[in-house]
């Protein structure tokens, strides 16, 4: 009985090694036919399942580098465009003080620097909200695919008055991820 019943403790073995993530265990096509073709389904499907665990893989390292280039952009972002605003306005500020210090201010002057700070702060708030808008963009989670790209084309509108848009959505965008 042994011997005859050798071909199922040979897959039951393999099985348990496939349970353990050993793919490369090839289980033995031998025995009835009915035990043969259970070995061939099963190295089968080991083969399937290397290649998957290799295809994850990929895809991990995949997005771990796309993560990476996010982080970069985003780096690049907060030094090249805040960090130069910020530089900007400590200066304009610091000479704002040094001119008010002066026992006769050039008031015209101070004013025409204080709106070039406000404005540069304007710009800073706009880098900003991009910034966080690339990150998470609010609208899509509120308001839905449909939603959001209505309130882009609306926002594009109110900003770019030189620019002509339409918006036409047709199908259901619920269905979209």
């Amino acid at each position: 009985i042994r011997w005859s019943l050798a071909p199922v403790t040979a897959l039951k073995e393999s099985i348990a090694k496939m349970e353990q993530g050993q793919y490369a265990a090839v289980v033995p096509e031998t025995g009835t036919p009915e035990l043969g073709s259970i070995g061939t389904s099963l190295n089968r499907l080991a083969g399937a399942l290397t290649k998957a665990r290799e295809e994850n893989h990929g895809l991990t390292r995949q997005i771990i580098r796309i993560q990476e280039e996010e982080r970069k952009s985003l780096a690049r972002d907060l030094h090249d465009e805040i960090g130069a605003t910020l530089f900007v306005l400590r200066t304009k500020a610091a000479l704002l003080c040094k001119k008010l210090d002066n026992p006769a201010p050039n008031l015209e002057r101070i004013e025409t620097m204080s709106k070039e700070v406000v404005d540069e702060i304007e710009r800073l708030q706009q880098t900003n909200r991009r910034i966080l808008q690339s990150l998470t963009p609010p609208a899509l989670m509120e308001l839905g695919l449909k939603g959001a790209l209505e309130a882009l084309v609306a926002m594009w509108r109110t900003h770019r008055h030189s620019i002509a848009l339409t918006c036409t959505i047709s199908g259901d965008t619920l269905l979209l991820d």
